[in-house]
């Protein structure tokens, strides 16, 4: 059965009196309608035929009344107006239509009231994110996109970005939404990490901002241990093996590579916070893959620091492995300043300095027996060189809290968050001398004559705390 020739016109010219004009409240309402029936008339020619010209015009007049729909998001005041007609109720439905360019248009609105900038300009506007996400609107939009990695080709990437774009936006206005996303959509997880893998050498803006998504994820304990339930982790790690194989000069000079692959290793590193996926990344054989990377010529080998860095604290097992696997060959590289590049920034190797302090401390609270006595030589061998460097690593610390102290004096407030980082590195380094001059069934130390005329040095120093 099909729609008369004089039903499509009269649809036709209500909705052409739309085009050009300025919305307002009667309007609007009469708009709302006129889609409503547009969109039901659509639905159902689509079931009543499988020919495509039955339903064209229609659709294709449906898709122009939308276009005029998206202009209410220049129209804040409207918005209880949008809410009393049921404009709501209407985007949730055609987020349903098989047509994916007829949802994309609804997927551009909701994008573009989401935003924060238009929320600040509406009245209830927590009631009002809150109403969508009532209507099930994240279920919708993951629909969506598995709907689009099935039905539809690589021209669709701009839907998908815009889909992720409302996330974000969410996260951005009301930050505990990511926790609500994770764990009432778990398929979300498997469709970022499945992207990610699957776009990373093809479409690297789609997996910047999927990685980002997964981080803010990330972020919620209980998305953790979700995470950790389908092996994530296992994903995460592969694709930087992976992409550590691959690597080449042109992805070195990629800016939007390199932040994709820092933002991954974000999400392996917060990731080993949850016990279980320390357990997965053990099972992964995560310490010895992520030992060889710190050995490799990429930008894999300091982001790999970081990693074991995460992979160790409060772990004994795999402080154990880390020695175990010849880990402190490698890590004595880093901290005797052979693993830097001559060119690379001071913020970086500030950064890989601290993260090789760090892990030297957790081997020392974490191990016993045979691995820690291999700790500890290697402190004294080649003429206790790193002994050496490690009291030169407190002066660096300690003049670093002077000099933070001075630049902040005048303003009489110092950088709490960096001051604290100084204050911390500086005493897990005091940690570290007082724990080599004070071993019970070790004198060398004690007699070297450097060392204690370092420590009563240190010891005279106020802050030093023993």
């Amino acid at each position: 059965m099909s729609i008369s020739k004089e039903e499509i016109n009269n649809i036709l010219e209500e909705s052409n009196n739309f085009q050009y004009v300025e919305l307002n409240e009667k309007n609007l309402d009469e708009l709302i309608t006129i889609i409503n029936k547009n969109y039901d008339k659509n639905i159902d020619l689509r079931k009543k035929s499988n020919n495509y010209m039955d339903y064209i015009q229609i659709e294709e007049q449906l898709n122009e009344d939308l276009s005029v729909l998206q202009r209410v998001s220049a129209y804040p005041n409207l918005i209880p107006i949008f809410i009393k007609y049921n404009g709501i109720e209407l985007m949730i439905d055609i987020l349903n239509h098989p047509n994916i360019d007829i949802v994309n248009k609804i997927i551009n609105l909701i994008q573009e009231l989401t935003e924060s900038d238009f929320l600040i300009n509406i009245e209830k506007p927590k009631f009002f994110i809150e109403l969508l996400l009532n209507y099930n609107l994240f279920d919708l939009l993951i629909e969506n996109l598995e709907k689009i990695d099935k039905e539809y080709s690589e021209d669709t990437i701009q839907y998908k970005l815009d889909i992720l774009s409302i996330f974000e936006n969410y996260f951005d206005v009301y930050p505990l939404t990511a926790e609500i996303l994770g764990n009432n959509n778990k398929n979300i997880f498997l469709w970022l990490l499945n992207t990610i893998k699957e776009n990373i050498n093809k479409h690297i803006n789609l997996t910047l901002f999927c990685a980002e998504i997964l981080y803010q994820l990330l972020e919620y304990d209980k998305n953790l241990i979700y995470f950790s339930e389908i092996e994530g982790l296992t994903i995460l790690i592969t694709i930087i093996l992976q992409e550590n194989i691959l690597f080449n000069n042109e992805k070195r000079d990629n800016p939007e590579y390199l932040e994709l692959i820092n933002n991954i290793i974000d999400c392996v590193c917060i990731s080993l916070l949850e016990e279980n996926n320390l357990k997965i990344f053990k099972k992964s054989d995560g310490i010895n893959n992520f030992i060889n990377l710190m050995k490799e010529n990429t930008i894999f080998k300091n982001l790999a620091l970081k990693v074991i860095k995460f992979s160790l604290n409060n772990n004994k097992n795999n402080c154990e492995e880390f020695i175990n696997n010849n880990g402190l060959s490698v890590l004595f590289s880093y901290f005797m300043g052979k693993g830097f590049k001559k060119n690379e920034k001071k913020e970086k190797i500030n950064k890989n300095e601290e993260n090789v302090i760090e892990i030297i401390y957790y081997l020392i609270k974490f191990t016993n027996g045979i691995q820690k006595e291999r700790l500890i030589y290697k402190f004294k061998e080649n003429n206790y060189e790193k002994l050496k460097r490690l009291i030169n690593y407190y002066y660096k610390y300690y003049k670093k809290f002077l000099d933070e102290y001075e630049n902040n004096k005048n303003n009489n407030e110092l950088d709490e968050e960096n001051k604290n980082e100084i204050i911390y590195f500086k005493k897990i380094i005091e940690f570290i001398i007082l724990f080599l001059y004070n071993l019970k069934d070790d004198i060398y130390f004690k007699k070297l004559d450097f060392f204690s005329n370092k420590i009563n040095e240190l010891i005279n120093i106020s802050e030093f705390k023993e």
